[in-house]
């Protein structure tokens, strides 16, 4: 049972005061007890439980306070007189602490008021003993093994009545409360940076925000956490991250967990939000900063010089819709876009030889020259990429099985802690955006300076290198060079 002094931001007047109460918390069952004074709510201080000197009245009101400090000091005396006792026969359920405290509390006659409860609640000493009696369930909880000595000792010292301070703090935080005004402004940002988005950021990018509410919500209804601008804590961050990363299920293959690269767009996504709504003013803490969203490399795979070479010139039999997928994939290839570009393309971009464009995703400006491959594609179709093809990618796969780039390859996810290691053949990784990092890893074996390719695909150096991955053959090619 917790007694202790509080305001009601709930219930803050046309005067922005909030009134002052005795608040009472035992399990989820809260109940308060009206002081009959307010005050504003930046002139309390909830951790030593008094209003500062700041404020005009605050000697009346912290004398108000110190008498309801001495009263619940005596209603405790009072209080447990009526916890189970098997020798006296008293007993109260965890459901009726609140109410009987208050009665103590509100009583003119303490004294009167606990005699009269001990007789409502004196039970027998074979009822005392049959609902005290402890029932033992089997506890089981999956915990990371670097944590384990810490939860191991904080469940020991559960069960042993000790109240760790890591445990208080997290149990003094509000239930996950869809009625909660906190929590209604948070839903109202969210509505307001949802439809701000859909004003000026891409597509691809508002069309994840609905989707990483719900993940948001689902996390706080499973866990009992309050879902408000306050709970955005670095410790909140690191238990959502453990939490995509090993229960959140997957929607694509109906596992639990999803991949690191996946965790860093969702936790990447949200700190967006909450980083627009501190510029607004609507949140003020800063503690989401504190998440770790640091993205994961990612282990990509491309197609080499030669391979683009038999992708030019099939000597197999594919279909018209193959035919135009491998076109897209091919100009792509030799220009360096990205399938948002290659679809917005048009004759006008074209000068003396130089393709000129903006890119959709960045908004930089590219700069690439037209080179024979991307221009006999666009001269068979007149300058008009055949843009409406229905699972390009698929597509795409299936030509490069056909014409035979199926080698088997390795690729690395990364899932927590854990490197999964899959082995497919190559055409089976290959996407559309594969064309674009086959584009920057030929300009760089052709000795292209970064300089120049960064202003050809529209990313800064640091991005490129992510892009570029050195095969056998360019490693060979260098190597060769020395003399050691």
């Amino acid at each position: 049972m917790k007694a202790i002094i509080t305001i009601r931001k709930d219930k803050k007047n046309k005067f922005g005061l909030c009134p002052i109460v005795v608040q009472l918390n035992e399990g989820k069952t809260v109940l308060r007890i009206p002081l009959g004074e307010s005050v504003e709510p930046h002139f309390f201080i909830p951790e030593y439980q008094i209003v500062s000197q700041d404020c005009q009245r605050h000697k009346v009101l912290n004398e108000l306070i110190n008498k309801a400090k001495k009263k619940i000091k005596e209603t405790n005396f009072h209080f447990y007189e009526l916890t189970s006792d098997p020798e006296k026969g008293y007993l109260l359920k965890p459901d009726e602490y609140c109410q009987v405290y208050k009665q103590i509390y509100s009583s003119d006659s303490p004294e009167n008021e606990l005699d009269a409860l001990k007789g409502k609640y004196t039970i027998t000493l074979e009822e005392t003993v049959a609902y005290k009696r402890p029932h033992y369930v089997r506890f089981e909880k999956r915990v990371p093994f670097d944590k384990y000595a810490e939860v191991n000792n904080l469940v020991e010292k559960y069960l042993a009545g000790i109240r760790d301070e890591f445990v208080q703090r997290i149990i003094d935080l509000p239930d996950y409360d869809e009625s909660d005004d906190d929590f209604k402004r948070f839903m109202d940002a969210w509505d307001s940076y949802y439809r701000f988005c859909k004003m000026e950021k891409k597509q691809s990018t508002y069309s994840r925000i609905p989707n990483n509410r719900k993940i948001l919500v689902d996390f706080c209804k499973k866990y009992n956490k309050p879902l408000t601008f306050e709970a955005m804590t670095e410790d909140f961050g690191r238990e959502f991250k453990y939490y995509l990363a090993n229960e959140h299920v997957n929607i694509y293959n109906k596992e639990k967990g999803v991949s690191n690269g996946t965790v860093h767009n969702i936790q990447k996504s949200i700190c967006a939000f909450l980083n627009w709504a501190f510029k607004k003013g609507l949140n003020t803490s800063l503690e989401f900063k504190k998440w770790d969203t640091r993205k994961p490399k990612s282990d990509q795979h491309y197609l080499r010089e030669d391979e683009l070479n038999q992708l030019v010139n099939p000597k197999v039999s594919i279909t018209p819709a193959e035919e135009k997928a491998k076109d897209l994939f091919l100009f792509a290839a030799y220009t360096g876009m990205r399938h948002s570009d290659v679809i917005r393309f048009n004759k006008a971009l074209i000068n003396d030889g130089i393709i000129k464009y903006t890119s959709e995703k960045t908004g930089k400006k590219c700069v690439v020259k037209l080179l024979s491959v991307a221009k006999q594609i666009l001269e068979k179709y007149n300058y008009e990429l055949p843009i409406k093809v229905s699972d390009c990618n698929g597509k795409i796969k299936s030509v490069l099985r056909k014409i035979g780039v199926n080698q088997e390859v390795s690729r690395t996810l990364q899932k927590g802690k854990a490197n999964i290691h899959t082995i497919k053949p190559l055409s089976d990784f290959i996407t559309f955006h594969s064309a674009r990092r086959s584009f920057i890893n030929l300009m760089i074996s052709k000795e292209v300076q970064v300089a120049h390719l960064s202003t050809m695909v529209g990313n800064d150096v640091p991005s490129l290198m992510v892009y570029y991955k050195a095969d056998t053959t360019q490693i060979d090619r260098v190597m060769s060079t020395l003399d050691l």
